[in-house]
């Protein structure tokens, strides 16, 4: 006969959770026996019941102490020093965040610069009439790495170095291509 599904909550009536207590106990008991026997392992089950002195040992309280002592001597120290208590992961899952954070702003700040200079080659802002400081600082920012990245590319070519020129990236502007295009009318 099939077993009924189990709701899994907390059992409110005391004497109903004692004796789902006792039979999960027994069960467990049962269970450990099974798998020491087939699989040919050691293994123990302390269980902390509520409102007992003592906690339940399978199969005794010398044979669990004599497993535990074993397992803390072959514990592996080296693999406990790149565990993380929950405050540190926590404080390195935000520094990772707070860089997540910086470099996505400083993307946005470059695409907003990116469309400024598209705007004010196209004719969209002319003279770029109303741009505040920060967007023209940016914009002179971004012009000067331009400039540099041109300067050192001339100077690589009149050395006669063979460079091959560094792709564009996929999400940048080709804004002396956007001039060339015919307008679709």
């Amino acid at each position: 006969m099939a077993h009924k599904k189990v709701n899994l909550q907390w059992i409110s009536n005391d004497a109903t959770r004692r004796a789902t207590y006792k039979r999960c106990s027994k069960s467990l008991e049962k269970k450990a026996s099974e798998l020491t026997t087939l699989c040919g392992i050691k293994l123990c089950v302390v269980v902390y019941g509520q409102g007992e002195a003592q906690p339940k040992v399978w199969p005794s309280n010398e044979e669990a102490k004599d497993l535990l002592m074993k397992f803390n001597r072959r514990l592996d120290v080296s693999c406990l020093k790149k565990t993380k208590n929950q405050e540190e992961f926590l404080q390195s899952r935000s520094l990772k965040l707070h860089e997540q954070v910086s470099k996505l702003d400083l993307e946005n700040r470059e695409h907003e610069t990116l469309d400024l200079l598209h705007d004010s080659m196209v004719g969209g802002r002319p003279g770029l009439v109303g741009s505040n400081k920060g967007e023209l600082l940016s914009l002179r920012d971004m012009v000067d790495m331009k400039m540099r990245k041109i300067e050192a590319r001339l100077q690589q070519l009149a050395v006669g170095e063979e460079v091959l020129p560094q792709p564009l990236p996929q999400d940048s502007y080709n804004l002396g291509a956007c001039s060339m295009l015919p307008s679709a009318k």
